[in-house]
């Protein structure tokens, strides 16, 4: 009876030391993931400062960023079509006006 406690007693203690080996893997385990999630809001915080401005510093995001640029843009082809348009006009006038004035001298 003695050889078959030890025996139970042994499987037991494999049983307690696997069950020590995979709290401390686990433990770790936690540990890393902890780490990795912690880097990840970092991360995401440095994101977001990129994409969303900031009031308390007066800092554009990038979002707020390309719509100005956007809309600065489309004003200056905005201004550049007028421009041609009016040395288009300008242009005609002198036309008509050389014209006009070629016809009462020759």
């Amino acid at each position: 009876m003695a050889e078959i406690n030890t025996t139970k007693r042994e499987k037991l203690d494999v049983l307690i030391e696997q069950a020590k080996q995979n709290a401390e893997n686990q433990l770790d385990f936690a540990g890393k993931v902890s780490i990795f999630m912690n880097k990840q809001d970092v991360f995401n915080s440095e994101i977001r400062g990129f994409i969303e401005s900031n009031p308390k510093t007066n800092q554009k995001g990038l979002v707020e960023q390309v719509k100005e640029n956007t809309d600065e843009i489309s004003l200056i082809n905005t201004e550049k079509k007028v421009d041609k348009a009016k040395i288009g006009v300008i242009g005609i006038i002198i036309g008509a006006v050389l014209t006009f004035i070629s016809k009462i001298f020759f």
